[in-house]
């Protein structure tokens, strides 16, 4: 049972204040996402070394969620380039293999929610369609890296329940390998969340 304080309907949960003080308390603003508290932001990463031959990795969010709030994706290269386009439609085919998905927040009291999105790599994408984003990075002559940001470039997004691509591949003309590490964090969004909409 939550501490209230009397004062209006339900009154108000005294955990949103900053003190019990008369006068002197405030009501909290937190910056953070309360998914991060709750347990529901994850990360993933791969290390990437991208030759003739693209890399496919698949996201899958099920249906079981709202969605997912994607709060960055970063994409590094410290040799030849990297292209990363984001498909919403295709074909896929061959063998996929899981890649680790990881808790954005491990302190152990941390709520025991466990993560539904799925994301697998290896396989084969046919008839793409549907373009979604496009990420690309390069390392200069003299070896410098760059990094692209997702959120840099558009902010947060939302991506509804559904099996989402992303295919690597080495900029047109070019025939040095790619290398670089491509990571992610998201927000697995429930049902049952509500957004909180001002006029």
């Amino acid at each position: 049972m939550v501490d209230v304080i009397a004062g209006n309907a339900g009154g108000i949960p005294t955990d949103v204040l900053t003190s019990s003080a008369l006068g002197v308390r405030r009501v909290q603003v937190d910056i953070g996402q309360t998914g991060f508290f709750a347990g529901r932001e994850f990360r993933a990463f791969r290390e990437l070394t991208i030759t003739a031959t693209p890399l496919v990795i698949r996201v899958v969010v099920p249906g079981a969620l709202k969605g997912i709030n994607i709060q960055d994706m970063h994409l590094t290269c410290w040799q030849g380039s990297i292209a990363l386009r984001a498909w919403r439609l295709g074909t896929p085919g061959g063998t996929w293999t899981s890649v680790p998905v990881w808790p954005n927040n491990a302190i152990p009291d941390v709520p025991g929610y466990v993560g539904q999105v799925t994301i697998d790599q290896g396989g084969t994408l046919t008839t793409p369609s549907q373009q979604s984003d496009a990420l690309i990075a390069y390392a200069n002559e003299s070896g410098k890296s760059s990094v692209t940001s997702l959120a840099g470039l558009h902010g947060e997004r939302g991506l509804g329940p559904g099996t989402y691509y992303m295919e690597f591949s080495r900029l047109p003309g070019t025939t040095v390998d790619g290398m670089g590490v491509f990571t992610a964090v998201w927000e697995e969004r429930l049902p049952d969340d509500r957004w909180v909409r001002h006029p």
